[in-house]
């Protein structure tokens, strides 16, 4: 799970092979990827990542409702707290 910066404060996330560019902060909070998607017992949770002023936000929404949000300028912990997400929904 390595970062790597690119163009003008924009960055490239490893989320486990697939490589998500998370956009500079342009003063709107963007959704940039879906990074899961899971249906269990009838309800479904999505993660997703988003642009924010300190540098990335993980989203976790059940039903389409906010459940969970985890800003961080240090990117390369997106991707283990996705992972952790997921498994309490396994």
């Amino acid at each position: 799970m390595i970062t790597h910066p690119i163009r003008m404060g924009a960055a490239i996330v490893d989320f486990d092979g697939n490589h998500i560019v998370i956009p500079s902060w342009d003063g709107v909070s963007r959704q940039v990827a879906e990074v899961w998607r899971l249906e269990k017992d009838g309800h479904s949770a999505v993660c997703t990542v988003w642009t924010h002023p300190d540098g990335g936000e993980l989203r976790l929404t059940v039903d389409a409702k906010l459940q969970q949000a985890e800003a961080t300028h240090h990117l390369f912990l997106l991707p283990t707290l996705a992972l952790a997400w997921q498994e309490r929904w396994h």
